[in-house]
């Protein structure tokens, strides 16, 4: 017979020996999750003590040097006003040992053209010093002060040695240029900007508004300021080989008529060129060498040379002038004169040719 006992036993200890190894399978899987566990915790720790650091130590750094994003971010106003502030200290650390100077604008006016002097342009005039009471000395450089009126000179000079003139037929003709152009004194003009910077003042200067003033920077004043064939459209126009005269007056002839000009065979020829009216009179007298003459009408445009009537001469135009001509002024008959008189100004240009 079985021994159930015995079954049972064996049974028992199989099953026993079972549990015992499943119950140390799950016990193993069980420590590997919480050390799984565990590992993850420390690691989530870290990261977040990690942040932590990171983003509490960028906000300490912001508040001892703001960079610039955040500054603009929060509080753009102060960062414009910084910026200002230090751009006007770094044009004070320039030119602020200068003084008065720093602040003073000279400018010359030249035609339709102004010359502009600021500090830029005046420090490179002066050398100055600061003495310890806090005043301050300068010293021109008359050196840079006498090539800078060089160069306005080189610049705003008009004159030139000929001026092309277009007469009544249309024709350009190259004169010989007696008047007309200014030329710039270099030397009262170094001198006299030396003044006015030192006058630690801004000023303003018209160089050729003709007044007792301004004129004194020029050594040659004729005609409007400009250039030398910008003679206008009022003249009087002579031709010598037609002996005739045209006069406009804004574009338009308003006189014209036969003269006698100077005698070429005694060596009399009436000058040719451009020159412009210098003075005119009425019942003045003619003095030279053999002659003494009244006139009823003079009008001056080369030194000593003119228009006039001439009452004792028979006719005018054509050949006279080989014959009977002048002595170098050109002759009118009264009528013509005394219209030409009441036209010509001074400085109204006169072309001979």
């Amino acid at each position: 017979m079985m021994k159930p006992k015995k079954i049972i036993g064996d049974f028992s200890e199989k099953m026993h020996g079972m549990l015992n190894n499943d119950s140390e399978e799950i016990i193993n899987k069980k420590q590997s999750l919480i050390l799984l566990g565990g590992v993850g915790v420390l690691i989530i720790a870290l990261i977040m003590t990690f942040m932590f650091l990171f983003f509490n130590g960028s906000e300490t750094r912001g508040e001892l040097n703001p960079s610039p994003a955040a500054d603009s971010r929060n509080n753009s106003k102060d960062s414009i006003a910084v910026t200002v502030s230090e751009k006007k200290a770094e044009d004070n650390s320039e030119y602020g040992k200068y003084g008065p100077l720093a602040s003073e604008v000279i400018e010359l006016r030249i035609g339709d053209n102004t010359e502009k002097l600021d500090i830029k342009r005046i420090a490179d005039f002066v050398d100055v010093t600061k003495k310890t009471d806090g005043s301050f000395s300068y010293k021109l450089k008359n050196d840079k002060l006498t090539q800078y009126a060089s160069e306005l000179a080189s610049e705003y000079n008009t004159f030139t040695s000929s001026v092309e003139f277009v007469n009544h037929a249309g024709e350009k003709i190259e004169l010989q240029n007696n008047s007309f152009g200014w030329i710039l004194d270099e030397s009262y003009t170094s001198e006299k900007l030396g003044e006015l910077i030192l006058g630690k003042k801004s000023v303003t200067v018209n160089l050729t508004n003709r007044s007792n003033e301004s004129d004194k920077w020029w050594m040659r004043i004729a005609g409007a300021y400009g250039p030398c064939d910008t003679y206008g459209n009022s003249y009087a126009e002579v031709s010598i080989a037609n002996q005739y005269m045209w006069v406009y007056k804004d574009g338009k002839i308003v006189l014209e008529g036969n003269v006698v000009t100077g005698n070429p065979n005694t060596g009399n020829d009436t000058p040719k060129g451009e020159f412009r009216i210098t003075n005119k009179a009425k019942n003045a007298t003619l003095y030279g060498i053999g002659y003494n003459t009244q006139v009823a009408y003079w009008m001056a445009f080369a030194d000593d040379i003119g228009f006039h009537d001439a009452e004792w001469q028979e006719s005018f135009g054509g050949d006279v002038y080989q014959e009977n001509g002048s002595h170098g002024c050109v002759n009118l008959p009264t009528d013509i004169a005394g219209s030409l008189y009441s036209i010509v100004y001074i400085d109204m240009p006169v072309f001979v040719y």
